[in-house]
């Protein structure tokens, strides 16, 4: 047998379980640990310290989306976001909850953000499945 070491362990303080572990593709990668409390903690993967941690509110119902500054989650017909690195400007600390923007329709999947070219300064939207079989495409520039 080979040999494994733990490179590092962290206890989720202030929490009663963890519900789900996420590593979305990010410029800016971070461990994103979804407790049964409804908040969201980020840790760096490489040594395992907090990073911050942000009330959601809400249950997740598909693993989160990362773009170079903001994490995209949905949970309870909700659509959230959190700042994930600072932009300026206005420079804003990690972890801040953006804004929540309440669902017409049920999710069924993992939202999906994207922009029209590296140029613009934030993300132009966010595209998310419903269970109705329907695309739906938010603008988020605006939010």
């Amino acid at each position: 047998p080979i040999p494994l070491e733990l490179d590092w362990k962290q206890q989720i303080v202030d929490s009663r379980g963890i519900r789900s572990i996420h590593i979305p593709e990010s410029r800016h990668p971070s461990l994103y640990v979804e407790t049964d409390d409804r908040k969201i903690h980020a840790f760096d993967p490489a040594i395992g310290t907090y990073q911050w941690i942000t009330p959601i509110g809400v249950s997740l119902q598909a693993p989160p989306c990362a773009t170079e500054h903001t994490l995209y989650l949905v949970g309870g017909h909700m659509l959230l976001s959190i700042d994930i690195a600072p932009r300026d400007p206005p420079a804003r600390p990690s972890g801040i909850l953006r804004w929540r923007l309440p669902l017409d329709f049920a999710p069924s999947g993992r939202p999906a953000a994207g922009g029209r070219s590296e140029e613009l300064p934030q993300d132009p939207f966010v595209a998310i499945a419903a269970l109705t079989n329907a695309l739906h495409v938010i603008p988020v520039k605006t939010l």
